[in-house]
């Protein structure tokens, strides 16, 4: 039942003392799963032995540590520091949050668990500040909700000067009630090179509640290799921005999933992306900004054509490229193709450039919308409209049925049709005309009570008889007849 689970305490135990090959770090990347199914399983005794043998692997060893430099100098060539040092700390605070996440369930039956919680928590936000100081349990926070209680105990902790964004995120993301945190996400596309080739990632950026100490990966993605000239680009255009905010970054297409994402490419999407999102502006998903950050400012990067190249490929309509670009002369060509380029050299030009378009029609809307609102008010005097939400509420769902017409046959149908494809529209009318009553005059008028229960009229709302019509069947047939 907790297969994954025992399979990551022993890679990690084994990883620790030196008898594992390096590369089984790999398995340990994946540890998403595992620490999902201990939490599904919070309330076996098993779980929690399990997690605290990974945690101790971790922690407590140095043998782990090794490991991962080892895989990051010999399967990626890569010997920063600042990678190897990021792998392991998000390795130890998945473990310590999953560890929080199982208390904080445990804790719904047993009074106990919450200083558990609490102790996790704390051994979390640990690896960010060394000096926390675990509050004292209070009896005033609620446990109805593992989720809510979580929250209080890391609010008791941020009092104290912990830091505590990226832990309660975590932690809720194992709950399965992260969302609640985030107040607005925007997604800035960006671009890369693999060689000659270009290709597109999705650069995704959420307003999240706090006080805006932590720049938080999303957790999915936080075993995930990335180069330190990438890393150091985020920081360092974050600490400009200093918002709390949580970060998570995809390629688009699977084939380039597992190269190692590194340089400075995308400091200007990101500069602008956190300026849009601090200040509340919309941001246009077709726009790509092409540029990295220098002195504050938008400058060119390398390898542009090719990345252009993937924007135009995926129907992307503008683009912006930084002072000093080396494909000026190609503008007009990629403007003929369909792709506005716009060269800028400032971080606040390139907002208004990704976002003009859609604040422009923000405020065509909002004024045709006060203008709908202000006359219903004239014509409806006893209410009053702020929103559109107040004029929605008076919408009455209309309903629809089939009129006086007899129910038609298939072959009827068909000829009804070849008729009104010749121009002859009145068919329908002779048809009913033609029809027989019991008398056999030729003359049945639909309105005697004897025919209306062979009409067998079905009433239907409006929107379900226009669904009819849009899935390949007559709207007059199937509802307006």
């Amino acid at each position: 039942m907790l297969e994954k689970l025992q399979q990551l305490a022993e890679v990690l135990s084994n990883l620790a003392e030196g008898k594992a090959h390096y590369q089984r770090w790999l398995e340990v990347a994946r540890m998403d799963g595992a620490l999902r199914e201990a939490v599904a399983h919070s309330h076996e005794p098993e779980t929690v032995r399990l997690l605290g043998s990974c945690w101790e692997a971790l922690s407590q060893s140095k043998g782990a540590c090794s490991a991962i430099k080892e895989y990051c100098q010999k399967f990626h060539h890569i010997s920063d520091e600042l990678v190897s040092v990021r792998l392991y700390r998000n390795a130890c605070v998945r473990i310590a949050t999953a560890r929080a996440a199982v208390e904080a369930k445990r804790a719904i039956q047993d009074a106990g668990a919450v200083g558990n919680l609490v102790h996790r928590l704390c051994e979390g936000s640990s690896l960010f500040d060394a000096n926390a100081e675990e509050p004292p349990v209070s009896r005033a926070w609620s446990r109805l909700d593992p989720a809510d209680l979580t929250r209080q105990a890391c609010a008791a902790l941020t009092d104290r000067g912990a830091r505590m964004n990226m832990v309660l995120l975590w932690t809720l993301d194992l709950l399965n009630a992260a969302d609640s945190e985030i107040l607005r996400s925007i997604r800035v596309p960006v671009a890369g090179c693999d060689g000659k080739e270009g290709f597109l990632l999705n650069l995704r950026l959420s307003l999240i509640r706090g006080s805006g100490k932590e720049l938080v990966e999303h957790p999915e993605m936080a075993l995930g290799m990335f180069g330190k000239a990438m890393l150091e680009t985020l920081d360092a255009i974050w600490q400009d921005a200093r918002i709390p905010v949580r970060w998570e970054l995809r390629v688009r297409d699977k084939k380039f999933s597992a190269l190692v994402l590194d340089g400075s490419s995308l400091g200007g999407a990101v500069a602008v992306g956190l300026r849009v999102l601090r200040d509340g502006l919309p941001y246009d998903p077709s726009c790509l900004i092409v540029a990295q950050v220098e002195g504050g400012n938008l400058a060119a990067v390398g390898q542009e054509k090719e990345k252009l190249e993937a924007a135009l490929n995926a129907n992307f309509r503008r683009a912006v490229v930084g002072s000093g670009t080396k494909i000026r002369s190609l503008i007009p060509d990629y403007a003929a193709r369909g792709l506005e380029v716009r060269e800028l050299d400032t971080i606040p030009n390139a907002v208004e450039f990704a976002s003009g378009q859609l604040m422009e029609l923000h405020r065509v809307l909002e004024v045709e919308t006060k203008r709908v609102l202000d006359d219903a008010a004239i014509r409806i005097r006893d209410r009053t409209f702020r929103t559109w939400n107040d004029l929605d509420a008076l919408f009455v769902d209309v309903k629809v049925a089939r009129g006086l017409r007899p129910r038609l046959t298939q072959t009827e149908y068909e000829q009804l049709e070849r008729q009104r494809r010749e121009g002859q529209h009145r068919g329908l009318d002779g048809l009913a005309w033609r029809r027989r009553n019991s008398d056999g005059d030729g003359k049945a008028d639909l309105r005697e009570e004897r025919f209306q229960a062979e009409l067998r009229r079905i009433t239907v709302y409006w929107e379900q008889a226009m669904r009819w019509d849009t899935e390949g069947h007559s709207a007059r047939r199937s509802g307006l007849r």
